[in-house]
């Protein structure tokens, strides 16, 4: 069993994951399953997360699976009662559905705002309201809540992902005093890019979007690597992981110098997106050149 200390903290072994059909979600999924956890799953694709739910069956998970929108708190709440009275309670929430987005802050639709917010933030205060109440009931439980490195750095044209992370580090600090005398804890995750599928689902301008695409190719951060991260982090009671280290040296640094931070963040962005934005064209052009026809 790879980790011993998170298994013998909760005994029954019960999780619950959004966002599980792919990318990050999945790799926690299979990590668990993998421990003989008894697994609960959502996800907006409904043949990804079935495919999900037969292959971490097989690796000795017991999977309950949920196709549903987390920023529809109706449906969020069948699902959640359903789990709930499946799995007899729940050990681990992680939240972690989320959607990219970018552009210029004028450029971008109060309906876009909105679908971000509700999906990246509304998303995470939904699972803590519905599964806040059992962990406090059976006084043990903890609860993931997947950030990112742009909590910390707000770059811009990033606004309103930039807000919605932010917010995830104030709702895991708004709940850490509240729930300390409940047994139940929580921790957020602050990292870089990792290898998954937020870049081609990136929202907002094409600009932004073809970059999420490059910076997430470029990465050598997989989510198996962020799965060890976050459990280890639970293992040792930590709060906050910020990684890779260069994040958390920014981190670090803001709290010291906020002013200097803000204005060197700026000046560290222009160069990376054009970096991104160069790679994006080339990428673009060999896609093109692949298409075209023989002469």
């Amino acid at each position: 069993m790879k980790y011993e200390k998170l298994a013998r903290r909760f005994a029954k072994k019960r999780a619950f994951i959004t966002g599980a059909a792919s990318g990050l979600g999945l790799a926690f999924a299979t990590a668990l399953a993998k421990d003989g956890w008894t697994l609960g799953l959502t996800d907006v694709d409904g043949d990804a997360l079935a495919r999900a739910a037969t292959e971490l069956s097989t690796a000795c998970g017991v999977v309950h699976i949920y196709k549903f929108d987390v920023s529809d708190f109706e449906q969020y709440s069948i699902s959640a009662a359903e789990f709930l009275n499946s799995a007899g309670g729940i050990d681990l929430l992680i939240n972690n559905a989320g959607i990219g987005c970018g552009g210029y802050f004028e450029d971008l639709s109060v309906e876009l705002w909105k679908r971000v917010m509700d999906i990246n933030l509304m998303g995470a205060i939904y699972g803590c309201k519905l599964f806040i109440p059992s962990m406090k009931a059976q006084k043990s439980g903890h609860i993931v809540n997947l950030a990112s490195a742009a909590a910390v750095a707000h770059p811009p044209q990033t606004s309103p992902y930039n807000i919605s992370k932010a917010g995830m580090v104030a709702l895991t600090e708004s709940l850490y005093n509240e729930l300390t005398e409940f047994n139940i804890t929580v921790s957020v995750f602050m990292p870089s890019f990792i290898r998954t599928n937020i870049g081609t689902s990136t929202i907002g301008t094409a600009t932004v979007r073809a970059r999420a695409v490059v910076a997430v190719s470029k990465s050598n951060l997989t989510p198996e690597w962020a799965v060890n991260e976050v459990f280890r982090a639970i293992e040792a009671s930590r709060v906050y992981t910020v990684r890779p280290l260069l994040i958390q040296s920014l981190w670090l640094f803001k709290r010291l110098c906020p002013e200097t931070f803000l204005r060197g963040i700026a000046d560290y962005t222009r160069k990376m997106t054009a970096q991104l934005d160069a790679a994006a064209r080339r990428a673009a052009k060999n896609s093109s050149d692949r298409s075209d026809p023989p002469d």
